[in-house]
C-alpha cells in the first residue's frame, strides 16, 4: 500500500516512545515533501526491480518505504532509534512486509559479505569516517551491485554563507560554514585522515577512496540531477552549484572486481 497524507497525519500525530521532538520535527520536514517527491527521484535513478537493498542510515524511513514499493526487499539500517521507530509505524501503516530495520552504525554494519544488489544511502557520508564506511558498503555489496550516495560537497559551506547566511538572515551558519571548512581542510585535506565529525569531500577524495574498494563511479553531479531532465521532474533539494562546486553531491557507482 502506498502511503498518503491521510497515513502521514495519522503516524506523526501519535504518541511516540523513543521519537524526540527533534526528530518528529525531522519528520514532519521529510514527509510534508510528499511521497511523490521521493518515488520520482528512485525512478530517476532506476533503482527498481531489485532484489535486496539496504537503505543506509534509513532515518524516519522516507526513502525505505518508497524502495519498498518498487523492489521486492529492503533493509533500513540506522543508529536513531526515534527515528527507526517513526519509520517502523510508517511502514506496519502501510502493510510493507517486505522491510526491516535494524538499529546499527555505518562504520560497522551487522550483514554479511555481499548480501545487497543495491545500497542507498541519502545526507549521511559526512557525518561519518567515509573511508570505514565505504570500506563496509564495498563488503556488503554484491559483485555487480549498484550504489547511491548523497552527501555534502565542496559548495556546501559556501551555500551556507550565501543562502542561509546573507540571504536567509541565519547569522550562525557562518560559524558552521567556518568549522566545516576548517575541519575539512586540516583532517581530510592536508592530513588525508577522516573523522566522526560533519566534513565534506571532494570529488577526487572519493574517487580514490571507491577505487581503493573495488568501487567504480560511473555518475557524480548535483544532488537531484541524475534523469531529471533539467529539473523538470522534481526540483532537487539543494541542487545548486557556487564556483562550479556542488552544495550536494550525488554519485552512482557499481562493485568491480579487483
Amino acid at each position: 500500500m502506498k502511503i498518503d497524507n491521510y497515513i502521514i497525519k495519522k503516524v506523526l500525530s501519535r504518541e511516540f516512545k523513543y521519537a524526540t521532538k527533534d526528530d518528529l520535527k525531522h519528520s514532519i520536514l521529510q514527509y510534508n515533501r510528499g511521497l511523490d517527491y521521493y518515488r520520482k527521484r528512485i525512478e530517476s535513478i532506476r533503482f527498481i526491480n531489485y532484489s535486496h537493498i539496504l537503505d543506509a542510515a534509513c532515518g524516519c524511513g522516507q526513502w525505505t518505504n518508497v524502495l519498498a514499493e518498487k523492489n521486492k526487499f529492503v533493509t533500513g539500517l540506522d543508529i536513531n532509534d526515534g527515528l527507526l521507530e517513526i519509520a517502523s509505524r510508517f511502514t506496519n501503516e502501510s502493510n510493507n512486509i517486505n522491510i526491516k530495520y535494524y538499529q546499527g552504525d555505518l562504520h560497522y554494519l551487522p550483514f554479511k559479505d555481499e548480501v545487497f544488489d543495491v545500497i542507498f544511502s541519502y545526507s549521511a557520508l559526512m557525518y561519518t569516517k567515509e573511508d570505514v564506511v565505504i570500506k563496509e558498503f564495498s563488503r556488503v555489496l554484491k559483485l555487480g551491485g549498484k550504489i547511491y550516495i548523497c552527501s555534502d560537497g565542496p559548495g556546501w559551506p559556501i551555500y551556507k554563507i550565501i543562502v542561509q547566511a546573507l540571504h536567509q538572515g541565519r547569522l550562525r551558519s557562518i560559524l558552521g560554514a567556518a568549522r566545516l571548512l576548517i575541519r575539512t581542510t586540516f583532517y581530510t585535506i592536508l592530513l588525508k585522515h577522516y573523522i566522526n565529525k560533519i566534513t565534506f569531500l571532494r570529488r577526487k577524495d572519493i574517487i580514490r577512496i571507491f577505487n581503493r574498494n573495488k568501487l567504480h563511479i560511473s555518475y557524480y553531479g548535483q544532488d537531484g540531477h541524475f534523469g531529471n531532465n533539467k529539473g523538470k521532474i522534481f526540483q532537487p533539494l539543494y541542487g545548486e552549484t557556487f564556483f562550479g562546486l556542488p552544495a550536494d553531491f550525488e554519485l552512482i557507482g557499481y562493485k568491480i572486481r579487483e
